[in-house]
């Protein structure tokens, strides 16, 4: 769950590799969401201009059209965009330490292990990779958790977490 910036296409701010390089410009964002307070909680230390838009396909559109700079959303939600606008690019991912979890009854631990087991495979078998290439055209880093398995079954850090290591084993 990262954050994205999107910029225009061409554009120098499609190299720009922290918060700093968008000092002083306008960021279009979505209205009401996380990635509006995240940008107005900064805009006095990075002195961005942040507008915000009822949806976030206006916000970028306003970077596609020049009236913003950039815009910041998820992740998976601006490489979508970026795939599917020609006139958009890219740009700097914020990383947020946070991920996506799924629930599961706290005395359902067998479910839990099994859909981890399943999603162990699919990261180490490159499906997941493959998956983020077709549908974001974004290569994941190796490292991050899109295609390295977290140790243990369940989200570090989350209620119901059991950290016993294990292999991975992809025998259904």
């Amino acid at each position: 769950t990262n954050f994205r910036f999107t910029v225009p296409k061409g554009s120098e701010a499609e190299g720009f590799d922290s918060l700093e390089d968008f000092k002083g410009l306008t960021i279009a964002v979505n209205k009401g969401s996380v990635y509006e307070s995240f940008l107005n909680d900064r805009a006095e230390e990075y002195g961005w201009d942040v507008v915000a838009y009822g949806t976030n396909t206006d916000a970028v559109e306003a970077v596609a059209t020049g009236r913003a700079d950039a815009n910041l959303a998820g992740a998976t939600v601006s490489a979508w965009a970026a795939k599917q606008n020609p006139r958009i690019d890219l740009s700097y991912e914020y990383p947020t330490g946070l991920v996506w979890a799924f629930p599961f009854r706290k005395d359902d631990a067998e479910t839990r292990d099994k859909i981890d087991m399943v999603l162990e495979c699919l990261k180490t078998d490159g499906t997941m990779a493959a998956l983020s290439e077709k549908w974001f055209g974004v290569t994941p880093a190796e490292g991050t958790t899109i295609v390295t398995p977290t140790p243990g079954y369940g989200t570090p850090g989350f209620d119901g977490y059991d950290d016993t290591a294990h292999d991975v084993t992809c025998d259904f």
